[in-house]
């Protein structure tokens, strides 16, 4: 998925096309009981009872390539939207690797791929 992500200009551009090849001009039929796999900017405006974050993890959710755009508020805004789509339960997830001193890995602007994401280590502890 970042191999195809990569291809387009930005992550708003990759969204929109995510959207439409998923999507084009019809609405699904919700099933009750279902789970709806979508992405954060396909949520906006609706709520469930349930939701999962995925990939909280930094160089995914802050995604790297916003980051180094100088994106880091909307992708912060997305974050926020993504959260409040839940109405009861709200799960975030995300990588978490053991990275022993001789084999500390960073990607650009100092971020060490599967650490938290900075977004969810300003939340308060449950």
């Amino acid at each position: 998925m970042e191999g195809l992500a990569s291809k387009f200009s930005s992550a708003a551009d990759f969204v929109r096309w995510v959207n439409r090849a998923r999507f084009g001009d019809r609405k699904e039929k919700t099933v009750r009981g279902s789970v709806q796999l979508m992405t954060v900017h396909g949520a906006k405006g609706l709520e469930f009872p349930v939701v999962f974050l995925m990939n909280c993890t930094e160089g995914y959710f802050p995604y790297q390539k916003s980051v180094d755009e100088g994106n880091l508020e909307e992708e912060r805004r997305i974050f926020y939207v993504g959260m409040t789509r839940a109405k009861d339960v709200l799960y975030l997830t995300g990588l978490v690797v053991s990275i022993k001193k001789s084999a500390t890995v960073a990607i650009k602007k100092g971020a060490t791929p599967g650490y938290r994401s900075l977004f969810t280590l300003r939340l308060p502890s449950a």
